[in-house]
C-alpha cells in the first residue's frame, strides 16, 4: 500500500495538480495526506483511476474524528461484551447458591 503522499510525490505532481485532476480542492488532497479528514471512496476511487492503482492500494490514514469514533465502537462493543459476560458468571453463581447475585452499578448519570 502507498500513501496518497507517495504516490503523489512518485508521480511528480502537486497537490494543486492531483485536485486538479480528481476535481477537488489543494487543501482538500492535504487534509487526506495528513488524516485531517477522512477519504470518501469515490476520491479514493478516483485517486486510484489518476494514479493507475486499484483503491486498495491507497492508504490514507483515518481522520482524527473517524479514528476517535472506530474507537469508541470497539470499546462500546468491549463493554457490551463483558456486560454479557459478568450477567452469565452471575446467573451461574446465583444457580449453584455459591454467591448472592450483585446488582450491577449502572454508571452514574450526575458525573457528566
Amino acid at each position: 500500500m502507498q500513501t496518497i503522499r507517495q504516490l503523489r510525490a512518485n508521480s511528480g505532481e502537486s497537490q494543486a495538480e492531483v485536485a486538479r485532476a480528481i476535481g477537488c480542492s489543494a487543501a482538500q488532497v492535504a487534509a487526506w495526506e495528513n488524516g485531517a479528514a477522512p477519504l470518501p471512496d469515490h476520491r479514493r476511487t478516483a485517486l486510484a483511476e489518476h494514479f493507475h492503482v486499484t483503491p486498495d492500494e491507497i492508504d490514507a490514514p483515518l481522520g482524527q474524528r473517524a479514528q476517535a469514533e472506530a474507537e469508541i465502537a470497539r470499546l462500546s462493543a468491549e463493554v457490551s461484551m463483558l456486560r454479557t459476560r459478568l450477567d452469565e458468571l452471575e446467573a451461574e453463581r446465583a444457580k449453584r447458591g455459591t454467591a448472592p447475585a450483585r446488582r450491577r452499578r449502572e454508571p452514574d448519570s450526575s458525573a457528566s
